[in-house]
């Protein structure tokens, strides 16, 4: 079985700025979902059949923060989001 392509939900009520976050994680190669509110984010994330490695939201949404919207992704799902961004990081 092949590995699991990784997957960025991008979250945000504006869709011109949805389509602009969109294309870096898609020209890398990502597998990029779309949502324009935390409820259709946390359908999208659920009947996608992976893993959402990276959620990118903006804090002011509809219905729902960001903040709220983030709490149901576990750490194991947004692992691979966390160890790049440590792998990123300058020595000290």
């Amino acid at each position: 079985m092949p590995p699991e392509s990784p997957t960025v939900l991008v979250v945000d009520d504006n869709e011109a700025l949805r389509g602009i976050v969109r294309e870096v994680p898609e020209a890398a190669g990502y597998v990029v979902l779309e949502a324009l509110d935390g409820a259709s984010a946390l359908e999208r994330a659920a009947s996608h059949p992976g893993s959402v490695h990276l959620l990118l939201t903006d804090l002011v949404l509809p219905g729902m923060d960001g903040v709220a919207l983030a709490k149901p992704f576990t750490a194991a799902a947004l692992e691979h989001a966390v160890g790049a961004a440590l792998a990123d990081r300058p020595p000290r």
